[in-house]
């Protein structure tokens, strides 16, 4: 296990998001304004690595470090600048927040104690996308060369977009191939949790509605 690359993952995504959504509106609680950074700077993540490689700018993660801590500075200014003292109270909303984190780590441990149960990839489309990430992590870039053969690095650009360069910037940092990307894989679909109680909030427009919706999404065997 990397924690360097898990903490750089949250600087990435969360600062990213700082940077995207600051002149934005914010929501009023803090866990669904910290969520909406964390799934905005995801998006913001993928649509700069496909930028920087338009551009042929490296895919390096020293790059998205950059990024990141820019916005965490941007936020610690505006923080102080406006600084009240916060005040804890027991919530309807801080009770369904608590819920809904709950509910991310235990589909978390559910898929990592499947995934690293052991330690070998499976099927074909894994060792597809190790390839694609591995490529990525030491060429830092997503084109591939032209003279690979077709059927190479076949997920590298359009499937997902980013998904494979994201990997191959956590890469970087994480020693094992195999790790970084069933724990990464694992995390991905287990932040669609807490993103999926934002959407049907903001869909809904009631908070109770909200929270069963989002206790049915975890719970159906299709997730």
């Amino acid at each position: 296990m990397s924690i360097t690359t898990i903490v750089l993952f949250f600087l990435y995504t969360w600062g990213l998001g700082v940077l995207a959504t600051f002149f934005c509106k914010q929501p009023e609680h803090g866990f669904e304004r910290n969520v909406a950074r964390i799934g905005i700077g995801l998006g913001f993540f993928s649509i700069s690595i496909i930028l920087l490689n338009l551009f042929h700018i490296p895919l390096d993660w020293k790059v998205f470090a950059l990024l990141g801590t820019a916005g965490i500075i941007m936020y610690c200014w505006n923080f102080l600048r406006s600084w009240k003292k916060p005040e804890l109270i027991l919530s309807k909303n801080n009770i369904y927040a608590v819920i809904v984190f709950g509910l991310f780590l235990a589909t978390l441990f559910m898929h990592l104690k499947g995934a690293l149960s052991y330690p070998y990839l499976e099927d074909t489309d894994p060792w597809e996308h190790a390839l694609g990430t591995k490529y990525v992590a030491e060429e830092k870039t997503a084109t591939p060369p032209e003279y690979v053969k077709k059927g190479y690095f076949a997920y590298l650009a359009p499937y997902p977009p980013a998904y494979d360069a994201l990997l191959g910037i956590l890469h970087q940092t994480s020693p094992s191939l195999s790790w970084t990307i069933k724990f990464f894989n694992a995390l991905l679909v287990s932040l669609a949790i807490p993103f999926f109680y934002l959407f049907a909030r903001k869909c809904i427009n009631h908070a109770d509605k909200a929270l069963f919706a989002t206790v049915v999404f975890s719970l159906i065997p299709s997730f």
